[in-house]
């Protein structure tokens, strides 16, 4: 996935409940910058970002191997 773009995804975190003690963060991050980044992507480095949960970006699913 990573190998074939530049692109961020979308990885499933929030701390919209509780500004959370995240892991993994690209240096600098999480920054919250305009007290309203409550939403993570990855970039292609594997490192987080936190970003508003309105930003557009790509998103993982999981898929089941087939047997």
């Amino acid at each position: 996935m990573f190998r074939t773009r530049n692109e961020r995804f979308w990885i499933g975190l929030t701390d919209e409940n509780e500004e959370g003690e995240w892991q993994f963060w690209k240096e600098g991050e999480p920054n919250n910058r305009g007290f309203n980044e409550d939403c993570a992507h990855v970039w292609t480095s594997g490192q987080w970002n936190d970003v508003y949960c309105t930003f557009e970006c790509y998103y993982v699913c999981e898929k089941p191997l087939p047997k």
